[in-house]
């Protein structure tokens, strides 16, 4: 009975591009599925980013673009946007393009069946597509 029935996407909103934020979005996507909300969505990255161009040449950010994407690969809906910013990968190099394709966007490709399968159970047996463990293991 609530907005799960429609099949909107919630997104987590306007998210600092940062270590802590990304932490955030890990417990938020559980969360969201607790709830019912099985299609969920975060700015991969986040939507703020670095100032200017230091976003495309930080060491600390191309890892957290990496985990990140490396997350998101998990999740009901894989999207990078961001205010003010390229986003596409190239943007960030060669050695970071490579590791996020190789990590991550490669895995997201070898689980679609997969994800498909669940979007198709969230259809019919009103399943989400991320679990906590509760969910799946009540008595644990």
């Amino acid at each position: 009975s609530g907005q799960q029935r429609y099949g909107a996407t919630l997104w987590s909103g306007d998210i600092l591009g940062s270590w802590d934020s990304l932490r955030r979005q890990i417990a938020m996507s559980i969360n969201y599925q607790l709830s019912g909300i099985p299609t969920w969505s975060m700015d991969i990255g986040g939507f703020r980013r670095l100032d200017g161009d230091d976003q495309y040449q930080s060491p600390d950010y191309a890892l957290l673009l990496t985990r990140w994407f490396q997350f998101a690969a998990l999740t009901p809906i894989f999207r990078s946007h961001g205010l003010h910013s390229n986003t596409e990968l190239y943007n960030y190099g060669n050695s970071t393009m490579g590791n996020i394709i190789t990590s991550a966007i490669h895995l997201r490709y070898r689980l679609l069946d997969y994800i498909y399968s669940c979007f198709s159970k969230v259809e019919r047996d009103h399943y989400t597509v991320q679990r906590g463990l509760v969910m799946d293991f009540p008595t644990d």
